[in-house]
């Protein structure tokens, strides 16, 4: 399946954990992870949408996770730790 990439673009709240955690993707192909109260940003990088597959690069690094578009406001991203194990972040829109 492909994944229009306009659809990731705005804000985004973690929701499968106890987090206040915000993630941005900007159409300009940046993205920021961030706390709002009180503000920190924790990272800052590039993205990319390759097929069903996100990309973000930051500081030389890359993670590749899966897109699972569960609706307009909601997404799943499958990824793996660095342990190995399977992971599955759920976000809901809370912008665009």
């Amino acid at each position: 399946m492909n994944f229009d990439p306009f659809d990731l673009v705005g804000t985004w709240k973690l929701t499968s954990e106890n987090s206040e955690e915000l993630l941005s993707f900007k159409p300009n192909g940046t993205y920021r992870i961030y706390y709002e109260v009180p503000f920190r940003l924790i990272e800052l990088g590039e993205w990319i949408i390759n097929r069903d597959r996100l990309e973000m690069m930051c500081c030389n690094a890359r993670v590749s996770c899966k897109i699972n578009h569960l609706s307009p406001y909601q997404l799943e991203f499958i990824h793996l730790s660095e342990s190995e194990a399977i992971i599955k972040d759920h976000y809901i829109r809370i912008n665009n």
